[in-house]
């Protein structure tokens, strides 16, 4: 047996969220299926599931000219 991939996830999750097969899914198998989300990092708020580091960068006030004199 091998570990479920980032799409099989994903199938499973579309599956349970259209209610196409309710009478086999249990709580241990979500869990399980969501818990192998997490590692994958399916969680990460971006579509491709690939997630990645967000960079802010506070530049307010710099090369700004000061036309109130």
């Amino acid at each position: 047996m091998s570990i479920a991939e980032k799409k099989e996830i994903l199938e499973f999750f579309t599956l349970t969220m259209r209610g196409e097969n309710l009478d086999t899914i249990t709580g241990n198998m979500f869990k399980a299926a969501e818990n192998l989300g997490k590692y994958y990092g399916l969680f990460k708020g971006e579509g491709s599931g690939e997630g990645g580091d967000v960079i802010i960068v506070d530049d307010i006030g710099r090369n700004t000219k000061n036309t109130s004199q």
